[in-house]
């Protein structure tokens, strides 16, 4: 465990950073198949904004309910501007387009970067989270899990479509810049954070939204309304609020490695739901991915 500059402490994951942890990774891992569902009806620019504006509502809510209050300084609203665009705006934007033309199993993998890309800038840009080998074997073992997961077949299509690869990737350093950045800005309360974030990051969209796919226009089903609506609250509102707990507790570097948990939720969620079952392939991913998460944990300083 270390000390930070604002006193407050960032610490080796206890078992229940670690549950948050897994339990992040499955919500964020339900929204696939909640975008699937919504997007047959609502455009994807019109969907981010729709699911932002409603865990914005909901979050603003709950923080004038819990009563934090915090002044609104320049610095703190170019917080959420920052957090709005790195964290919200741009790598939905990137993803929505980049996965037009990118398998989804060489996507995940170029997002899987975005830990390593934290790691990078954590030793940068924090004082508690310096570059350790240790930390890098495991991240680059969490990397070949998911790999192993999706399939070594999957990196075939490396370098074809290269812009719309570039924007994937560049949509990981995103999130890898957005969480480095929370973690530099410990002074503002994290519901307040969340909340302005998701604001400022819901004005930037709705212009594009906009001009672009006439949202009046649209007809949506029933089923899209109630996938928007999970979207909004569960994947939005709770889980950000959960990311920015765990970045605040266990540092950037240890949280960055959900981006691996996520596609192991996903199977998961197929064997609950769809009747799939897990074969030899999903458990060594599995294996592979607990001892990245392992190492990176065990590598975290104490005081």
């Amino acid at each position: 465990m270390s000390i930070r500059a604002d006193g407050s402490t960032i610490r080796r994951a206890r078992w229940d950073d670690l549950a948050l942890l897994l339990l992040l990774a499955a919500i964020w891992s339900s929204s696939f198949m909640f975008i699937k569902v919504a997007v047959v009806t609502v455009p994807p620019l019109t969907l981010a904004v729709m699911r932002l504006a409603l865990a914005s509502t909901l979050l603003a809510a709950y923080v004038w309910r819990t009563g934090v209050r915090i002044r609104l300084t320049p610095q703190v609203l170019f917080a959420f501007v920052f957090v709005g665009c790195f964290g919200n705006a741009l790598p939905f934007t990137l993803i929505g387009w980049g996965e037009q033309t990118v398998s989804s199993g060489l996507a995940a993998i170029l997002m899987g970067a975005m830990p390593l890309a934290t790691l990078i800038l954590a030793h940068y840009f924090t004082k508690d989270e310096p570059f350790q080998r240790r930390r890098l074997l495991g991240l680059l073992i969490g990397l070949t899990g998911l790999a192993v997961l999706v399939g070594w077949d999957a990196l075939s299509d490396l370098g074809g479509a290269w812009i719309a690869q570039m924007a994937i990737l560049s949509a990981a350093v995103s999130y890898a810049v957005n969480t480095v950045f929370t973690r530099r800005n410990l002074h503002i309360p994290g519901p307040i954070l969340a909340a302005g974030a998701i604001s400022a990051g819901t004005i930037m969209l709705l212009p594009l939204a906009l001009l672009l796919e006439s949202p009046w226009q649209i007809q949506p089903t029933s089923s899209a309304l109630w996938s928007i609506a999970a979207l909004g609250v569960l994947s939005t509102a709770l889980a950000t609020l959960l990311y920015f707990h765990l970045v605040r507790a266990i540092g950037a570097t240890a949280f960055s490695q959900v981006n691996h948990m996520i596609p192991i939720m996903g199977v998961l969620w197929g064997a609950l739901f769809l009747g799939e079952r897990p074969g030899v392939r999903e458990l060594l991913a599995l294996t592979l991915i607990l001892v990245g998460v392992w190492l990176v944990n065990h590598s975290a300083r104490r005081a």
